[in-house]
Formats: C-alpha cells, structure tokens, sequence
C-alpha cells in the first residue's frame, strides 16, 4: 500500500522550508510506505467562474488519480476530527497495518468506481487536500474517509506537512517507539 497526497495551487517561496521538512518525513517513512505528493492546477473564481465551478472542475481534475485508488481519503472541515490515536487506529485498519488495537477493517465507498485505467495503483490510498475553496460536493461524496485536522485555516503546504508527520506518528504509536509521547 502507497500513499499520494494531492494538493491544489503551486506552493509559495515563503515555505522553502516546509517542503525540506516534508521531504524529511517522506524520507523516514519510506522504508515502510510509499509516499508520494501531487500538486494539481487549481482553479482561479473570478466574477465569470464561480467558486463552485471552479470546485467542480478540480473535481474533474482529481477523477484520474481517485478512480483506481483503493481508497479516498479527504481533508475537510466537515470531517471528523481525530487525536493522533484514533487517527493511527483508523489509517492502521484502512491501511492493513497489522496492530494489536485495530479490529475490523472500514468498508468503501460504494459511490466509487475502482475499476478503469488512470495513473494511480489500485493499492494506493489517495489524500486529497482542497484548495482555497475547499472541495466539491462530488468529491466529499466520493471519499471513504472524511477528516478534520483542526477548525482553523491552514497554509496548504503546512496542512500537507501535518498529514505527513501524522502517518509518521501513526507508524510510531503502532511500532510502540517512544516519538509519540
């Protein structure tokens, strides 16, 4: 199983040093998970295009990578949000991570269709990350896991550094290694 996280909007020169820490935790994990980051075109609003036509056609954008993935999981305000336990808990069972806690693993998504061609494996769990917008109704509907990091707004180059250290953390609570407490 492989992670991708996809993004929406090219990242700014400001956080330089935010990409060296995501190549740093993309680096620790990748002994055990791959580990891959998408950055896609988002769309600009402007008074012609709406935000959600814009939204729906990053959905468009983003239906070649979720249509073969095994999994959709989605960054959102509206998701649930979760301690780093629960949040290695639930990755652990979607995941097939072999722990002692984890009981039964979660269904999919039956609104998505995994077969089809694309660029995506179908052993890989896709992480999208909205743009400024958020995402579209038909990929919140799309996604088997929902997930809230926090009610505040975020730089998407730190929202993607968060996921990163969180499946770092994730292997780290399941591995019993003292780098969670």
């Amino acid at each position: 199983m492989s992670i991708r996280i996809i993004t929406f909007g090219q990242s700014k020169g400001a956080f330089s040093s935010v990409q060296t820490l995501e190549e740093q935790y993309i680096q620790r994990v990748s002994p055990w998970l791959g580990i891959e980051c998408t950055v896609l075109k988002g769309e600009k609003v402007t008074n012609s295009v709406p935000a959600a036509v814009a939204l729906d056609r990053e959905a468009e954008s983003l239906y070649p990578y979720l249509k073969n993935a095994q999994q959709v999981a989605v960054l959102s305000e509206k998701g649930k949000p979760l301690s780093s336990e629960a949040f290695t808990q639930q990755l652990a069972q979607r995941l097939n991570w072999p722990a002692r806690h984890v009981s039964s693993s979660p269904s999919n998504n039956p609104n998505r269709s995994k077969k089809g061609g694309g660029n995506t494996s179908p052993d890989t769990m896709i992480w999208v990350i909205g743009s400024a917008y958020g995402l579209s109704p038909k990929v919140l509907n799309q996604a088997d896991w929902v997930v809230s990091l926090s009610a505040m707004t975020y730089p998407h180059d730190m929202v993607r550094l968060m996921l990163l250290e969180q499946v770092f953390r994730a292997y780290k609570i399941l591995k019993n290694e003292p780098y969670h407490k």
